[in-house]
């Protein structure tokens, strides 16, 4: 039995390592395409602004998702191969966000939608693995957010793509992005009373984990 622990533990580890290798080379080949197609070159400022912006959100709530990823997987480690396949799907996924929004196309929409609903089916498999889960709670906000938000963002894909006929995201659109980005780290990290230090997460950007806490005790004493 020791060995079979010792071995299993070696494989997930070894999954660890790939799927960090494969994000990282995401990242590389992310930073070149920065570098050739918006940096050096013709483009305005504003432009340059614009994309790079976009490029940064893309990258944040990757790498926002991805320490929480990592989190509840060593909380609820892998019994079987499907969450790793998400994970590889969520990369391929993202990198194909971050080049749309290299490109300021609206389709960078779709592909973090489909990220969410992956993280949804990923979550899922967590509870089916470990349905006696201590990070249950958190579990199920995943399953409900995400999925709200992955059909919010095609609708809107839709909209811009069909009714408005936009063709390039704006630097207005692009801050209309951000700020739904940011409220949507907001939203999930406020239902959940966190942990302190590492264990509880990157937290949010502008905020401290204590400024999240006093906001949530002052919210529950306005819905008395």
């Amino acid at each position: 039995m020791a060995e079979r622990a010792d071995m299993e533990k070696d494989i997930r580890s070894s999954l660890f390592t790939y799927v960090d290798f494969f994000d990282a080379a995401i990242f590389v080949f992310i930073l070149a395409e920065v570098m050739t197609k918006v940096i050096d070159t013709q483009l305005s400022l504003l432009e340059k602004t614009n994309r790079i912006s976009l490029v940064m959100g893309v990258f944040y709530l990757f790498t926002w998702d991805w320490v929480h990823t990592r989190l509840l997987t060593l909380k609820n480690p892998l019994t079987r191969y499907r969450r790793f396949a998400f994970d590889i799907l969520g990369s391929l996924f993202g990198y194909g966000a971050a080049l749309r929004a290299l490109q300021a196309k609206p389709t960078f929409l779709i592909y973090v939608a489909v990220i969410l609903f992956a993280g949804v089916l990923w979550a899922i498999a967590v509870m089916r693995e470990h349905p006696e889960s201590e990070d249950k709670t958190e579990l199920e906000t995943v399953e409900s957010l995400q999925t709200i938000v992955a059909g919010v963002l095609v609708v809107a894909y839709l909209y811009l793509h069909i009714v408005l006929e936009v063709g390039a995201v704006g630097i207005l659109e692009t801050i209309f992005y951000l700020g739904g980005g940011w409220a949507f780290v907001f939203y999930y990290e406020f239902c959940l009373d966190r942990e302190s230090g590492i264990l509880g997460g990157p937290g949010i950007l502008f905020l401290s984990r204590q400024r999240i806490d006093v906001l949530r005790v002052k919210f529950s004493r306005f819905t008395r």
